[in-house]
């Protein structure tokens, strides 16, 4: 009877120890990969404004000396285009992170020896997963228009680069006007996938974010 209690007590001890480690641990990673993911995506969105800000002055104002706006929204673009190869890299590791956690559980599913604890388990992994397949495609689409943005951005400056005249500013204003009710869409995107990162985040971690953290987060990586 004692090695029968010794042997359970052994057996719990081993499975819970696995779970500790592997389980809930690599869900919280998944976790912090989406909170982590809308401070980027906060980011990239508030370097587009300033962007965008920089732009329509240097044509709508123009000062003086046309040089220094220019060099002002040539670096506000340079720290936007940044911004966005940290999104598309962060992008990879949240769809890793994903991967991780839910082969974890899926091999925990598979030891399970009571069907009624697998069937509900496997229902609420499937659950997961979709909701992970959701969220990857929404922030793959959203970049996929990001991607025209810098392009268009840059062609403006390329051609201001070269006649950096009023003239210049005169010829390009209407380019300019799309370009900004383009990037307005985008800002309206990228704001509504903030919010599901952070509103997912919040349903799948074992802890607490609040949204002073996201903020301290936010311009933290604002200064990078």
């Amino acid at each position: 009877m004692r090695l029968l209690a010794c042997g359970v007590c052994a057996l719990i001890a081993g499975g819970l120890g696995g779970c500790s480690t592997a389980g809930y641990t690599k869900g919280n990673a998944a976790a912090h990969s989406l909170e982590r993911a809308a401070a980027e995506v906060q980011v990239q969105s508030q370097n587009l404004e300033k962007t965008m800000r920089s732009l329509k002055a240097l044509v709508n104002e123009p000062e003086t000396d046309l040089r220094k706006p220019f060099r002002r929204f040539s670096r506000d673009l340079e720290r936007f285009a940044a911004s966005v190869q940290r999104v598309n890299a962060t992008g990879r590791e949240m769809e890793q992170r994903h991967a991780a956690y839910l082969q974890t559980w899926n091999q925990q599913i598979d030891v399970m020896d009571y069907q009624r604890l697998r069937d509900v388990s496997q229902a609420r992994w499937l659950e997961v997963s979709n909701r992970f397949d959701r969220l990857d495609q929404r922030y793959l689409q959203n970049q996929e228009v990001v991607g025209p943005v810098i392009s268009y951005l840059n062609d403006i400056r390329l051609a201001l680069s070269t006649d950096l005249t009023s003239g210049g500013l005169q010829a390009i204003r209407g380019t300019v006007e799309n370009a900004d009710a383009n990037a307005a869409k985008v800002q309206a995107a990228l704001s509504a996938l903030t919010r599901e990162l952070l509103q997912n985040q919040t349903e799948l971690s074992t802890v607490a974010h609040s949204r002073t953290n996201m903020l301290a987060k936010t311009n933290k990586l604002a200064k990078e």
